[in-house]
């Protein structure tokens, strides 16, 4: 059958229109595998990653079970790891708690009314300073029981009656000045300086006491290589007591080789990781970068300071 010049046309567009509809469909479905696949490698890479933390992790571990004796500090508490075994050391005297306490109280008073400025008090500032000043009147009939010197006992009941005598004056009067709170806190400070002294006493006796009983149950290797991890906040970290202590008793310069601060860490198995981390990273420094304190720091952090100086980081108008 002939086919007209206008047919032909017609089935000539429409050859054309189904073959670009199936080239589309073509290309659509060469997209989604081309997308499946750089999805899967994607993931394949994050599981390769995973799978290198995984083994950091399995490595830290055996770099913890072999180092040998390890202290835990934790405030005033010590923990003897060796052998599998964590053993708790002897506790501090209570006063050392008692003394810190009372020191707290005249700062309590301050934090009640100081960052909010002087003027009338908040209902927020009313309940806190009655609720303070209840405990105070509960505690201090009983502090000559607390201690054995009662020359010290006395200066903490003096230094609590002037904590209540300021805030029940400032309750009935509903405001305080500034220049009434700077003339309490300054009145209170020797009392507090005074605690602050004879708690730092207490605790460094007690840490060496316990630690003279753990050198004795050691072996003479055990001891020149004994690591210590301190949980501790981020404020005392610098010069804090027990980096203090420890870095004199194994004559070292502090944080370093063997002691380890735990920032903002405080249970024992977090604490024990940074530990394990300190002691892995180190070796990595030290067979990748030939300095063993390398990956103590940014890894990141010497190109980044390049790079930063070829850049101007001006915004554009």
């Amino acid at each position: 059958m002939p086919y007209t010049e206008s047919t032909l046309f017609r089935m000539i567009f429409i050859a054309f229109f189904v073959v670009g509809l199936d080239t589309s469909a073509i290309s659509q479905e060469t997209k989604v595998a081309d997308d499946s696949t750089g999805a899967k490698q994607a993931d394949s890479i994050i599981e390769l990653n995973t799978l290198c933390r995984e083994v950091y992790a399995n490595a830290r571990s055996h770099k913890l079970a072999e180092s040998g004796a390890i202290i835990h500090v934790t405030g005033d508490a010590l923990t003897l790891i060796h052998q599998g075994k964590h053993i708790e050391g002897s506790k501090v005297h209570h006063n050392y708690h008692d003394l810190k306490t009372f020191a707290h109280v005249p700062m309590a008073v301050y934090l009640c009314l100081g960052p909010y400025g002087e003027g009338d008090l908040s209902r927020t500032q009313i309940d806190s300073l009655t609720k303070l000043l209840s405990k105070i009147d509960q505690v201090s009939p009983g502090i000559e029981s607390r201690f054995e010197d009662a020359k010290l006992a006395q200066r903490q009941k003096a230094l609590l009656e002037k904590c209540q005598q300021f805030v029940e004056s400032t309750l009935v009067e509903r405001s305080y000045r500034s220049q009434d709170l700077d003339s309490f806190v300054n009145s209170c400070q020797p009392q507090i300086r005074e605690n602050v002294r004879l708690s730092v006493r207490m605790r460094i006796d007690n840490y060496h006491n316990q630690m003279k009983t753990w050198k004795e149950k050691l072996t003479a290797e055990e001891w020149s290589q004994i690591l210590v991890v301190i949980s501790g906040a981020k404020m005392p970290r610098d010069d804090s007591l027990a980096v203090q202590y420890f870095a004199k008793l194994f004559q070292a310069r502090g944080e370093g080789k063997r002691i380890v601060y735990a920032e903002s860490v405080f249970d024992k198995e977090g604490a024990l990781n940074i530990l394990g981390t300190h002691l892995l990273d180190s070796d990595i420094g030290r067979d990748f970068f030939n300095n063993p304190w390398r990956m103590h720091r940014d890894l990141l952090g010497v190109e980044a300071a390049l790079y930063l100086d070829e850049l101007s980081l001006e915004f554009a108008p």
